[in-house]
């Protein structure tokens, strides 16, 4: 069963790059601070044991562009955010295309500086009930992000902090 997701993780790695973009952009006003002073909220995360794909769609109701950055680095503080879970396998008239948005969720957490931020699916089922976001220290060990920044793998330490 794992290496069935492996190998649709294969096939889904292509669209996550389409979907999102490279690099990191800061959403607060003013001179670029240290990270030990930032909070840092990744657009995508990948999870090998579930077929879907998580995407933050927006920070405190500001759309984020489907090809822009692939993390946000913002000021500690109290987040809505709202995430998009996507199956890949999505077939019907609940589908855009293979790898069409399936449900939308919302979370509010409160993000700490020197920390950083991921989305999560929480439990099994397709659509999941629950997503969250994960918190863990900036660089912890074991955490994996891809060549451009475009979607994280939180490390097994990683705990939810928020749920939907």
């Amino acid at each position: 069963m794992n290496k069935l997701y492996l190998n649709r993780g294969l096939i889904i790695f292509p669209l996550i790059l389409l979907l999102n973009g490279c690099g990191i952009t800061k959403m607060y006003e003013g001179a670029i601070r240290p990270a030990n002073q930032l909070s840092r909220i990744f657009k995508t995360s990948l999870e090998l044991q579930h077929p879907g794909i998580v995407r933050v769609s927006r920070i405190n109701h500001e759309a984020l562009l489907r090809r822009g950055a692939g993390a946000y680095d913002v000021l500690p503080g109290w987040y809505d955010i709202e995430v998009e879970y996507y199956n890949p396998d999505c077939v019907g008239p609940g589908c855009l295309a293979p790898g069409g948005t399936q449900k939308f969720y919302t979370i509010r957490f409160e993000a700490k500086a020197g920390y950083t931020y991921t989305p999560a699916i929480k439990g099994t089922g397709d659509p999941p009930k629950e997503l969250c976001i994960t918190e863990e220290v900036h660089n912890a060990a074991g955490h994996k992000v891809s060549r451009f920044s475009d979607f994280r793998f939180p490390s097994k330490n990683a705990k939810h902090v928020a749920c939907s």
